[in-house]
């Protein structure tokens, strides 16, 4: 029942956000076709952060912010892409507005298929790929990732991008290793409760409170990959680099009430920002 209720409260919140600004062009004033959009937090060291504080330029705080969920995306790419071409098929699940698999296609220009709770995602995503010509290759569907409507054996790879604090972990790893091939790929970049800070975390507390959402620790997701069939190839930590995303967002037009929880989460060891990269035995 606790899962219902999250899986409820998030799709609303992402229509709702399919709606607005901030899913479509929040950070750059372009045509959403010319760039990628992006669903997620950023990582990355921002050099000069407090010079472009002090400035208090509200563009170039957008800009910055933009680069760094473009990093992140960078990365995921990064992790996953070593044997990925045209050929392979891959799965994005929660795929929010389309930035990493729009960011995925452009270095591997493999086949990718999306799955979102959020309809008004479904449409937005979909013609993006039709605008830039790419809906032969990348189609987005209106599907509950825990129950993918796939046949069995079908991907080479699969990732999520912080989604899985809307979903039961086994429920989601028994799903995606039924649609992967043999020895095939899942790669993810999340944050999560640190295994020392379980309960008794008002950080992580605030957070879920916000988004409604139910936050996972640590070493749940290396437990729920075990028991689904997979072996963990690559584990990194990523707190360190995930501060100053949100140094810079709690001073712009776009902060809101979950900022400070997540910095001092973050700063204070509560909060972890992590990346795997696993396979399919």
């Amino acid at each position: 029942m606790r899962w219902e209720r999250v899986w409820n409260a998030a799709e609303k919140e992402h229509n709702d956000k399919a709606e607005g600004d901030d899913f479509r062009n929040r950070l750059l004033d372009k045509d959403p076709a010319e760039y990628s959009i992006y669903h997620h937090y950023g990582i990355g060291y921002i050099q000069n952060l407090d010079d472009i504080l002090s400035r208090k330029d509200e563009s170039e705080i957008k800009k910055t912010i933009y680069q760094l969920e473009a990093a992140e995306s960078t990365y995921l790419v990064d992790l996953m892409k070593n044997g990925i071409d045209s050929t392979k098929k891959v799965l994005d699940c929660g795929s929010g507005s389309g930035g990493v698999a729009f960011d995925l296609y452009k270095s591997t220009q493999c086949n990718i298929d999306g799955v979102t709770l959020a309809e008004k995602q479904v449409n937005f995503t979909n013609a993006l790929t039709a605008k830039n010509g790419v809906s032969d290759k990348i189609k987005f569907h209106l599907m509950n990732m825990l129950e993918l409507d796939f046949p069995d054996n079908t991907f080479d790879l699969a990732f999520s991008c912080e989604t899985d604090m809307y979903i039961d972990l086994d429920k989601f790893y028994t799903s995606i290793a039924r649609v992967l091939k043999k020895d095939g790929k899942y790669a993810m970049i999340t944050w999560c409760r640190s295994d020392e800070h379980i309960t008794n975390n008002d950080y992580a507390d605030k957070v879920d409170a916000y988004y409604e959402v139910k936050m996972q620790h640590l070493s749940a997701y290396k437990t729920a990959l075990n028991t689904a069939g997979f072996k963990i190839l690559e584990f990194n930590d990523l707190t360190t680099e995930s501060v100053d995303y949100w140094k810079i967002r709690k001073e712009s037009s776009i902060s809101s009430d979950v900022d400070t929880p997540f910095l001092e989460g973050l700063t204070n060891g509560y909060i972890k920002v992590i990346s795997i990269l696993a396979e399919l035995a």
